[in-house]
């Protein structure tokens, strides 16, 4: 019996030796495997580009061609509202009209266009004309009429873009008079990615005209044409479009484009941005070739 331990250890080797370690059963956890991250989806955005011609007062392009030109034809239930209002609104399609090529392009009736950038369903204000010290008109809404009189007051446009058919876009427009003096608004702020946090926000009282509201889809070979009726004193449309100054009466047209931008710029450069965009014309060139190709 004295063997024993010796004869079992060698048993013990003979064993390992036939199928080594190789032959214990492993009983380690299988890993699952990891996914590789997804990149998110670059973030969509709209570009406006904005550019004001000016014209001396009665101009026949500015009053009358310019709108023979395009399609003034909108909501039936809206556009007679506008036009109580003293605003026109047309659509152009593809190339301009040479006359509009030519002052978009002219330093002496248009200041550089401006590009800015808008999240899709959240407003974009667009200032029209400078500051009255005091301000006069008549809104109509069908059968009803209000006079409004504001001092330093200024006319904007509050653009909503939205998704239209097609992956194309739609614009709504929302017409304001911001006036008095302006405000200090504290307001907790909740930033993708920040802590929440106090912010002061300037802001100014602001006249809502609801009846002057309107949807318009526009395609990337489109131009807005925005401008006012002569024959209507006293309304939004002349406040917005019509310039007294002290040695001449002027009037102008809002031209704007609208394009999609993928991925372009960051959520915190929204609003106007200091780079130039080309001018309207050259887009408008450019467009028209590439839809001849």
């Amino acid at each position: 019996m004295r063997y024993l331990p010796s004869v079992l250890v060698a048993l013990a080797a003979g064993c390992l030796g036939c199928g080594g370690l190789d032959s214990i059963p492993s009983y380690r956890r299988a890993q699952a495997a990891v996914a590789p991250p997804r990149e998110p989806e670059p973030q969509r955005y709209v570009a406006l580009d904005v550019a004001v011609i000016e014209c001396p007062y009665g101009d026949p392009f500015l009053d009358e061609e310019l709108w023979q030109r395009g399609d003034e034809h909108i909501d039936l239930d809206v556009q007679p509202i506008l036009e109580e209002n003293g605003l026109r609104v047309c659509r152009i399609g593809g190339l301009l009209p040479a006359r509009l090529q030519a002052l978009l392009t002219s330093p002496r009736s248009c200041s550089p266009p401006r590009r800015l950038r808008a999240d899709l369903d959240k407003p974009m204000p667009v200032l029209v004309n400078a500051r009255y010290p005091h301000l006069a008109i008549q809104y109509r809404d069908g059968d009803k009429a209000r006079d409004i009189q504001l001092d330093q007051a200024q006319c904007l446009f509050e653009i909503v873009p939205g998704q239209g058919e097609d992956d194309g876009l739609k614009l709504r427009f929302r017409s304001r008079l911001r006036h008095g003096k302006a405000l200090i608004e504290t307001k907790v702020a909740n930033d993708p990615g920040r802590e929440l946090h106090w912010t002061m926000e300037h802001t100014e009282p602001t006249e809502e005209l609801p009846a002057l509201t309107w949807e318009m889809p526009i395609r990337p070979d489109e131009f807005l044409v925005l401008g006012t009726r002569l024959d209507r004193p006293g309304t939004f449309g002349q406040a917005c479009f019509v310039c007294s100054g002290k040695s001449k009466r002027t009037q102008t047209v809002l031209v704007l484009k609208a394009s999609s931008v993928y991925g372009a710029e960051s959520r915190d450069s929204a609003g106007e941005s200091p780079q130039q965009a080309p001018p309207l014309a050259a887009q408008a060139s450019l467009t028209a070739r590439e839809h001849g190709r």
